[in-house]
């Protein structure tokens, strides 16, 4: 729940930058579609809104790049609370010990 909620922040707050960007850049010139407009440009404030359209972009497209949104919040969640560090920790010990055990 708290992810959904950190990405669709993300993909509202980038939004409304990239309608900001749009109507002070371009004015009645804007496209619809606004990254026709980008190509003109070239510039760290155009670097920087290509990418932070590409991250939501990436972030939003469940079938494509699933996998790496996966590995992100397992990244983020391991360093948050070690939750599956604890887990495999937990699960090797109860190996090691009934292994132990029938050894001797």
């Amino acid at each position: 729940m708290l992810s959904s909620s950190i990405a669709t922040a993300f993909t509202l707050a980038t939004m409304i930058a990239l309608g900001l960007c749009g109507a002070l850049m371009f004015g009645e010139y804007t496209e619809t579609n606004f990254l026709i407009n980008l190509k003109s440009h070239a510039g760290p404030a155009s670097t920087m809104i290509r990418l932070s359209f590409c991250l939501v972009f990436m972030m939003h497209m469940p079938y494509a790049f699933f996998v790496a949104k996966e590995c992100i919040l397992v990244i983020y969640d391991e360093f948050t609370s070690r939750a599956l560090s604890n887990k495999l920790e937990v699960k090797l010990a109860d190996y090691l010990s009934k292994h132990l055990n029938r050894e001797q």
